[in-house]
């Protein structure tokens, strides 16, 4: 059970937290004067999620491999 709350919160970080800013960071790009401001803070998304990403990775394997002892 807690492995599958696990992968379920990297999922709703990449579908809800990093494929909106895949997105919004093009499209503000594409503008004849993109902010600054904005894509900074879009691209800050990829600093902080794949760390959280990372560590719930390594705890799935935890969880995994302590079900399968």
């Amino acid at each position: 059970m807690t492995g599958m709350i696990a992968v379920g919160v990297m999922a709703v970080i990449a579908l809800g937290l990093l494929e909106p800013a895949n997105i919004a960071v093009p499209v503000e790009l594409k503008k004849t004067r993109p902010n600054p401001a904005v894509i900074e803070r879009l691209m800050q998304r990829f600093v902080h999620c794949p760390g959280i990403t990372g560590l719930l990775q390594i705890a799935t394997f935890v969880i995994m491999t302590r079900l399968a002892s």
